[in-house]
């Protein structure tokens, strides 16, 4: 697959998806300097797609560069809170439970305004309930319209 997104890439320099493919796959292969380059190129021709933030948080995580994959991973839910996987690529990235909390507040603001069909939300809540006291996750203040929505289709 490397050599024939590499060809692609030759004749369309632009193309975001094969930057991003090609950057999880160079990532797969250890060659974490590459793939890094190349997830920032795919952001660089689409930065207002989630997944090309998405891939460069994922190769930065990848390459041991925790710090450094937050930004993109915070893009990505603020460009699409619906995004399968978003608040939890964010979540994972916190190294102690006081920064998981902040970034799940944090998630929370971003979803709340921004899903459009849910799916951030439910994705949201389920992460939440692993830390969160379940009177919490009750609180009229953490409801959104979506929330509420959302919580019928348990």
């Amino acid at each position: 697959m490397l050599p024939e997104l590499t060809a692609l890439l030759k004749l369309q320099p632009a193309h975001a998806w094969a930057r991003r493919e090609r950057a999880l796959l160079l990532s797969e292969l250890g060659e974490h300097e590459r793939a890094t380059s190349e997830a920032e190129e795919a952001v660089a021709h689409a930065p207002q797609q989630a997944s090309s933030q998405r891939v460069l948080s994922c190769v930065r995580l990848a390459a041991g560069l925790r710090e450094a994959a937050r930004a993109p991973a915070q893009r990505a839910l603020e460009l699409w809170a619906d995004g399968s996987g978003g608040v939890t690529d964010l979540l994972t990235l916190a190294g102690s439970l006081s920064e998981q909390l902040e970034l799940l507040r944090w998630s929370w603001q971003r979803v709340s305004e921004r899903s459009l069909g849910g799916d951030g939300v439910l994705e949201w809540r389920a992460y939440a309930a692993g830390l969160l006291p379940a009177d919490e996750l009750r609180e009229p203040r953490l409801i959104s319209r979506n929330f509420v929505v959302a919580r019928h289709s348990f």
